[in-house]
């Protein structure tokens, strides 16, 4: 299987104080919390999962 590059990603914006719009934070928000249950479910799932083949796929 081929690996997946990360993307240098860049910003538009050159003021760096300019603060976020309610929905720029919300976005951030539910991508933290979508990615900790994420994380938490996966851990979960580690240490429970009897069947090796499913363990090798999570």
């Amino acid at each position: 299987m081929r690996k997946i590059k990360p993307i240098k990603l860049s910003s538009n914006k050159t003021n760096t104080t300019e603060k976020l719009t309610s929905a720029e934070m919300w976005k951030l928000w539910a991508a933290y919390m979508g990615n900790s249950m994420a994380a938490c479910i996966l851990k979960y799932d580690l240490q429970h999962v009897e069947d090796k083949d499913i363990k090798t796929l999570i």
